[in-house]
């Protein structure tokens, strides 16, 4: 069992420590310089949440916007579609009220796009960040612990002597 721990708490290390770079890039892009984009594409789309033996329930599913857009930075052009760090946009139970988030945005319009200054091709429409950003290093952290806690488990072992049965 000891071995198996460690092997979890590893695996927390590695989800912690991606989870607290990921934290940071979701602390610094509220600081993020914007510039002003385009709206190229507008779509509703449909995620199915879970699905059952590959068979999707309509009870389960999600709608959100989709925005492409266009920006400029330094002279160079780049295409996205992420709308927040940690999620492509907020998800509705109903297409009706994904498609009225939708209609905020017009295509050829102008938006406001925030971009990563080390990576301008790295961008986001919200620049606040939201819970998924802290997902890695809860993940990690849960590993560490059940890894602790799996490699204190005492395995007994049993041998049973033909010889003592009799």
């Amino acid at each position: 069992m000891k071995k198996i721990g460690i092997v979890l708490a590893l695996i927390g290390l590695y989800f912690t420590i991606f989870g607290v770079t990921f934290l940071i890039d979701g602390f610094a892009v509220g600081r993020w310089p914007n510039v002003e984009g385009k709206i190229v594409n507008v779509k509703v789309r449909t995620y199915n949440v879970s699905k059952s033996r590959g068979v999707s329930s309509g009870d389960n599913k999600t709608y959100y916007p989709n925005i492409s857009y266009s920006y400029e930075v330094n002279g160079m052009q780049f295409n996205s579609e992420r709308y927040k760090l940690g999620e492509t946009f907020d998800s509705f139970k109903t297409k009706p009220e994904a498609r009225a988030a939708a209609k905020k945005f017009i295509v050829d319009e102008p938006i406001t796009v925030f971009y990563d200054p080390d990576d301008p091709s790295s961008s986001v429409l919200n620049n606040t960040y939201s819970w998924p950003v802290f997902m890695p290093i809860v993940l990690g952290l849960l590993f560490i612990g059940t890894g602790f806690i799996v490699s204190k488990i005492k395995t007994t072992h049993t041998i049973t002597n033909e010889a003592d049965r009799a």
